[in-house]
């Protein structure tokens, strides 16, 4: 666009800084389980996919010996599907005995959970145009709030690509 505005629209990969502890308090709100108590083990990522537009504004970082440098910030919106495998281990009766967890606690494999969350976010990143102003590469950090899921649960994430330019 002119006057060193964008609009750009990123389909990615995506995860969250600190996933582990966001899945795992997650996990604890789960109610869907039917045993008495359940113990956490571990989470990951099976799938993470996110649709990002952003509305940019570009200015050239004035770096003597570097040229196609630019920095840039924005805001936008966000859609993001996460599926999330829980691992984790059960009891039935009564609280065990931490010294003899072996005896009373059976393990409950893993259970899969998919995460929808729409959102607003602000971006903050660098960019270098390449020789052929077509493509670039950048660097950004973005701020994303949930309004969808979990309102007002605010996430940073980062990137690191290549842009196709228009």
């Amino acid at each position: 666009m002119n006057d060193g505005k964008a609009l750009e629209l990123s389909i990615g990969r995506t995860a969250f800084w600190g996933v582990d502890n966001r899945y795992r308090d997650r996990f604890d709100d789960l109610d869907d389980f039917n045993y008495e108590f359940y113990d956490y083990k571990g989470s990951r990522i099976k799938s993470a996919i996110a649709i990002q537009v952003h509305y940019l504004f570009h200015d050239d970082l004035n770096i003597e010996g570097v040229s196609g440098l630019q920095w840039y910030y924005g805001f936008g919106g966000q859609i993001r599907l996460i599926t999330v495998a829980y691992d984790f281990r059960y009891g039935h009766d009564h609280d065990p005995d931490p010294d003899d967890w072996d005896n009373h606690w059976h393990s409950g494999g893993e259970e899969s959970r998919t995460d929808f969350d729409v959102g607003a976010d602000g971006v903050i990143g660098l960019e270098y145009i390449l020789k052929n102003p077509k493509f670039s590469l950048f660097l950004d950090i973005t701020l994303f709030m949930e309004l969808l899921d979990n309102p007002f649960l605010f996430n940073g994430q980062s990137g690191i690509g290549a842009r196709y330019n228009f």
